[in-house]
């Protein structure tokens, strides 16, 4: 439930932000929770994906009052390691939209996904990586099959990818840069760390302003099994 619940506190708070972060775009589509699927039934469940309109690669951008990091690879002098940039969308084929419902001129032009994790365990967030870096695999050779392209590059499809935890708001200005860091120091998957190495990896870190409801669902869940423990001695 608190899952759930946090998923969609994710989804209203990146709305907010997202051409902030992402100036780089004209504009989103809405942001929601998606099954991708391909021809052999082959199945991926997205916690976040958008369309987004329009790409003049530049990087993304820190908005730390949202809570909001772009995670920058490490140099081997342990700086910063200078941009990559995004290439241009793929060329599809003529009357092929990656979008099927977009009909309109402005067409959607590259994908926007993001993985969430409402808890504390900070062994999760590798687990987390993996299963965007999978996903963004998945979309890729799902865009190449159904639409008779090549794919030479993540950033022609993928315009930006995002992780998304909480935080408590004391905790919350440490805690992105020492998460960040921990993601740098490990994104070694090759469609994250090309993303990354275009300033389009995001770190999210939600507080309680922004995911009222699952700090609340977690302190009662805490709450009671306090209540049980009790009763149980």
């Amino acid at each position: 439930m608190v899952a759930g619940v946090f998923e969609d506190e994710a989804r209203k708070a990146l709305s907010h932000c997202l051409l902030t972060v992402c100036p780089w775009a004209s504009s989103f589509t809405q942001i929601v929770t998606r099954e991708l699927a391909t021809e052999d039934y082959s199945r991926r469940e997205a916690d976040i994906m958008c369309y987004c309109v329009g790409d003049n690669l530049m990087p993304c951008a820190d908005e730390r009052f949202e809570g909001v990091v772009a995670v920058r690879l490490l140099g081997s002098d342990g700086q910063d390691q200078a941009l990559i940039p995004a290439l241009p969308a793929v060329e599809l084929p003529a009357g092929v939209r990656l979008s099927p419902n977009a009909l309109s001129v402005e067409a959607p032009t590259k994908y926007s996904f993001g993985e969430v994790y409402s808890g504390f365990d900070s062994t999760k967030y590798s687990e987390k990586i993996q299963q965007l870096e999978s996903l963004v695999d998945f979309a890729v050779k799902r865009c190449q099959d159904r639409m008779g392209v090549v794919v030479a590059d993540v950033t022609q499809v993928v315009g930006a990818v995002v992780l998304v935890f909480s935080a408590k708001p004391r905790q919350r200005p440490e805690h992105l840069d020492r998460i960040a860091n921990r993601i740098r120091r490990c994104v070694s998957v090759p469609h994250l760390h090309r993303l990354a190495a275009a300033g389009r990896l995001l770190l999210m870190l939600l507080d309680t302003s922004q995911a009222s409801m699952t700090f609340a669902l977690r302190c009662l869940g805490e709450h009671a099994a306090g209540k049980l423990s009790i009763v149980a001695e």
